[in-house]
């Protein structure tokens, strides 16, 4: 029998004893991947917004006034954007 101590870890060692397909390996030649030959990007620094008032969080899920929105904008990019004129989604960072 085993003990209610030790079962409650049972399931998170046979997840771990799991093979992870998003881990195993390098990518395929068939993958395309976005490569760019820019400068690379240090931790740190700033980023200075003029707005009226600070912004409350910085989590794009519990944004809920104008000054949190403004700023997230600024610093997230989106997957895809809706074009205004046709209404259709289109590819902004991803690839179709």
């Amino acid at each position: 029998m085993v003990k209610p101590r030790l079962a409650k870890w049972i399931p998170w060692l046979i997840l771990a004893a799991a093979p992870w397909p998003a881990l195993a390996g390098t990518p395929t030649a068939a993958e395309e991947l976005m490569m760019s030959n820019a400068q690379v990007g240090h931790y740190g620094g700033s980023l200075t917004v003029a707005q009226r008032s600070e912004p409350k969080t910085f989590n794009p899920l519990t944004a809920v006034d104008i000054a949190s929105r403004e700023v997230i904008h600024l610093m997230m990019a989106d997957l895809i954007h809706i074009n205004r004129q046709t209404q259709r989604t289109e590819p902004a960072l991803a690839k179709s």
